[in-house]
Parts: C-alpha cells; sequence; structure tokens
C-alpha cells in the first residue's frame, strides 16, 4: 500500500505553509541590491547569510477561486448536473458533481434513471492550472433499462453503488479574461453494486438479486466551466 504514502506526501507537498481568511500567501526572499552587488564580487548566499546581511521579503496574496461548471456529455444523456470547484491551496481543488435523471428516454422500456455524487480531491500539475490527476469517492443510485429483457435497480431502492476512483483532465480558457474554460477529463473506478433484476416490462416480475464488483470507467466529461472571483 504504498501508493497512500505517495498519496499523502504530495498533499503535504501541495498545501501551502500559511493561509489567509480568503487565500493564500505565497512568501519568498530576494536579496537586497548591495547584497547582489557583493555576491557578484563572490560571496556565497550562505556567506550572505552568515554576515546577516538583509533579505526583503515578498509576499504575494492570490485568492481562492471558485468555479461553477456544467457537463456536456451529461446533458447529451438528458442528466441535470452542475459541480463546483474551490481551490484549496495554489496546487489542490475539491471539485464536486451532482447528477440526476428522472425520466424514460422516449419508452418504458428504456431510462437511465439515477442520482450520482462524486466528490475528487485534484492535484494540478502545473502553475498555470491547466492538467491535473485526481482521487475520488463516487454513490450512484440508478434504474436502469435498455430496451432488452431485463431492468436493473439498486437492491431495494436504497443501496447506491459506492466505490472511488482517479482521474486524469485538462483545463483550457477560451476567453481573454480567463473566467470561461473548457475542462475535459477522464476517470476509472472500482464500485461494489447489489442490484436487484426485473422484466424489463410494466410492473415487471423480480428475478433475482445480484452483487458484483464493477471495474471500469466512471467519469468522462466535457464541461464549460465559468470563475466567479477572478480578478
Amino acid at each position: 500500500m504504498r501508493w497512500y504514502l505517495y498519496i499523502f506526501m504530495g498533499i503535504l507537498y501541495a498545501l501551502p505553509l500559511k493561509s489567509q481568511e480568503k487565500g493564500w500567501q505565497v512568501e519568498k526572499y530576494r536579496l537586497t541590491d548591495s547584497m547582489q552587488t557583493d555576491l557578484c564580487s563572490g560571496l556565497s548566499p550562505d556567506g550572505a547569510h552568515q554576515a546577516n546581511m538583509p533579505l526583503v521579503r515578498e509576499r504575494a496574496d492570490a485568492p481562492r477561486q471558485v468555479y461553477i461548471k456544467t457537463n456536456l456529455i451529461a446533458w447529451g444523456m438528458l442528466m441535470l448536473n452542475a459541480a463546483v470547484e474551490i481551490d484549496l491551496s495554489p496546487r489542490l481543488s475539491f471539485h464536486v458533481p451532482l447528477y440526476y435523471s428522472g425520466w424514460n428516454y422516449f419508452s418504458r422500456m428504456i431510462k437511465f434513471r439515477g442520482f450520482a455524487l462524486q466528490p475528487e480531491l485534484r492535484l494540478w500539475l502545473q502553475g498555470k492550472r491547466r492538467c491535473f490527476v485526481g482521487a475520488h469517492a463516487g454513490m450512484a443510485y440508478y434504474n436502469l433499462a435498455w430496451g432488452g429483457k431485463w431492468r436493473i435497480q439498486d437492491r431495494d431502492g436504497n443501496t447506491p453503488a459506492w466505490g472511488g476512483g482517479i482521474s486524469a483532465g485538462y483545463r483550457m480558457p477560451f476567453c481573454r479574461n480567463g473566467r470561461f474554460c473548457m475542462e475535459f477529463s477522464l476517470g476509472a473506478g472500482v464500485y461494489k453494486v447489489s442490484y436487484d433484476k426485473f422484466a424489463n416490462e410494466r410492473q415487471g416480475a423480480y428475478h433475482s438479486t445480484v452483487r458484483k464488483t464493477f471495474i471500469g470507467l466512471d467519469q468522462l466529461g466535457v464541461s464549460v466551466s465559468y470563475c466567479l472571483n477572478r480578478q
């Protein structure tokens, strides 16, 4: 289980050293002009520190950005959906999407009804926040039929699929001020599912209960996002 240790170390590396109420602080030091002259003359930074030469501290404050999003692929499947993403640090963010569908696809025999939640912690790999990797948990209630012989529904209507996985993605701004972005993501996970199987017809008879582990694609996103507080 070394990968747990790697994730923990990555989170510690990404978190800021100091925080503020409305953002994070990034603190750094630069040399004064006189110190730069001495360094050019051959004095090392360690020697400058031992000689108690002055350092000027610079501080840059960055606001925590909040994004609202919607997944175009889910809309193509007639699923209502929205997501919120909040910055936790310069390299970490927390992303929470919700999905809901409560109707048939033009026929009682075809349906993709469900409610799903998939909170995700994202680690951004670049300072400009273009590429990310993420780890997510997932929960979904479902009632599915594809026009065939059977319809499946989470067991007793109250046993959602539970699990989680990993993802990767890319964010691309498409306006000058960077408020609007396109985001592409792909993820896979492992889920414990337990569902009842019914004949796919009006008041179809119960057939059996199935318990299994699902391993496969659990995230596919082409989303439009809007930053609420970009300066």
